[in-house]
């Protein structure tokens, strides 16, 4: 039996509310969630609104055809023994590098750093910036097969860096555990917003929701800052 399973349940149709918190989330997720500026039009199966709307006129769907699906995710992984995550010299110096010298921007909704306390370019409220382990999860170093390692991940980096001398050679273990930990090509910048929330955090919701995130329409949101506030008292933070 596989030692790592990932199960999703969802009720069909029928919206479930489990508390008064989960009630006040999902009424004002449906109250936010739909785009707020431009003319509506209606969409049918018979055609769509894109084939009807005048050109360069942005077509955006009807506010009372957003619905909100509400569902519960339960992961259960086994991770290899290690030691208790502390972060290492190297993951510190390429964090602040990445953060604060280069000043990324959060890859879902471009706050930076120097942005923080812009109102306008801060849109999700976030507090920090912060790097996420993209392709291969810190904690899952140990369970890593190196020589999977190479056939997969830096195969396909030596194709798109071929004038980077560190992805023309085989890894060794301990290179690919120093790889997962601290190198910029494992590492995203992330608000902590769209890191750790329950809403829309990468580490709490599914990967088709959380990276649809990055393409969506400017005045589109997933929920209301409202149902990001519900969801905050719900978990007890702020």
């Amino acid at each position: 039996m596989n030692p790592m399973f990932k199960k999703e349940k969802a009720d069909g149709n029928a919206e479930r509310s489990s508390s008064r918190g989960a009630r006040r989330a999902r009424a004002a997720l449906q109250a936010g969630a739909a785009p707020v500026a431009g003319k509506v039009q209606p969409v049918s199966r018979a055609g769509s609104a894109a084939a009807h709307a005048p050109a360069g006129q942005a077509v955006q769907p009807q506010t009372a055809n957003v619905h909100c699906v509400e569902r519960e995710l339960l992961e259960a992984v086994f991770y290899p023994p290690h030691s208790p995550r502390t972060e290492s010299t190297a993951y510190g110096a390429i964090h602040h590098h990445l953060v604060h010298k280069e000043d990324r921007p959060c890859v879902v909704c471009g706050v930076k750093y120097s942005t923080l306390k812009s109102p306008t370019r801060n849109r999700f409220g976030a507090v920090q910036l912060e790097t996420h382990h993209a392709l291969i999860e810190w904690s899952l170093a140990k369970a890593i097969d190196v020589g999977k390692f190479n056939a997969d991940v830096i195969s396909k980096l030596r194709e798109q860096n071929p004038l980077e001398p560190l992805y023309r050679r085989t890894f060794s273990r301990s290179e690919m555990e120093a790889w997962i930990d601290h190198h910029p090509d494992n590492l995203w910048v992330l608000c902590d917003v769209h890191h750790r929330h329950r809403g829309v955090g990468i580490h709490a919701i599914s990967g088709p929701i959380w990276g649809a995130q990055v393409l969506l329409m400017d005045r589109y949101e997933l929920g209301s800052q409202d149902a990001l506030k519900a969801m905050r008292t719900m978990i007890g933070t702020k």
